[in-house]
């Protein structure tokens, strides 16, 4: 299973989604501040990033830097409402809205995982 790094500062999502990830056999690290980010994809075979988007945190920042260091790492970006600038969903390989199911996430997961075993993901910085 994937090594997956989850990005967020609400720890009620973390605390949701941390568990589930872990029961379908993943391998999950946490992370909020950018140093913590770019220190466990520095150290660890994180192959996705499951990022909260969030207006208040310049998390454009986290993505980009992200793609700069690790083009080959898959984002799923998470939104509890879709307003954000388009120039922070163009380096995201996904975007779901935070509080579907557990099931969605699952299901993005494997279908991006399973795109870049088969050479069709992303692997070049946007």
């Amino acid at each position: 299973m994937a090594c997956i790094l989850c990005i967020d500062d609400s720890t009620y999502e973390l605390a949701n989604t941390i568990p589930m990830l872990r029961a379908y056999g993943h391998q999950v690290l946490a992370a909020i501040e950018t140093a913590d980010v770019l220190d466990a994809v520095a150290n660890h075979g994180i192959e996705v990033a499951v990022l909260n988007c969030n207006a208040a945190k310049n998390t454009n920042d986290i993505v980009l830097a992200l793609r700069i260091i690790r083009p080959d790492i898959a984002v799923i970006m998470m939104s509890a409402y879709c307003h954000l600038p388009c120039d922070r969903l163009k380096y995201a390989d996904s975007c779901i809205q935070k509080g579907d199911t557990g099931a969605t996430l699952l299901r993005t997961l494997d279908t991006i995982l399973c795109a870049r075993r088969y050479g069709l993901g992303r692997w070049v910085a946007a």
